[in-house]
């Protein structure tokens, strides 16, 4: 399979929940996806690739507040693939509110 096809289907296929809230709640399927990412993301046929970590917010208040929730969910698994030994700069985050769901 193409490189570019292996990281698309990657991209779309690993999903980590959240708490209403926001906040993260370690779990094990989260773990599990992050590593699994992470080692995707470290093999050296991406080297070149740049990603785009998105993160979406439920439609429960206030616009602005659901950004800055959703940026910081896409910086919570931002820095858990770093933490995995993903390169910082092949990652940016986006943080969509509630304006684009899943």
């Amino acid at each position: 399979m193409p490189a570019l096809l292996t990281a698309l289907t990657l991209a779309s296929s690993i999903t980590m929940t959240f708490t209403f809230d926001g906040c993260q709640t370690p779990t094990e399927n989260n773990t599990s996806s992050t590593e699994v990412f992470a080692k995707a993301l470290r093999d050296p046929r991406f080297a070149t690739f740049r990603f785009i970590v998105r993160g979406h917010a439920a439609s429960t208040g206030d616009r602005a507040e659901e950004l800055a929730v959703s940026e910081r969910l896409a910086n919570d698994v931002m820095e858990r693939l770093i933490a995995n030994g993903v390169r910082g700069e092949q990652l940016a985050i986006r943080g969509y509110g509630a304006d684009h769901p899943l």
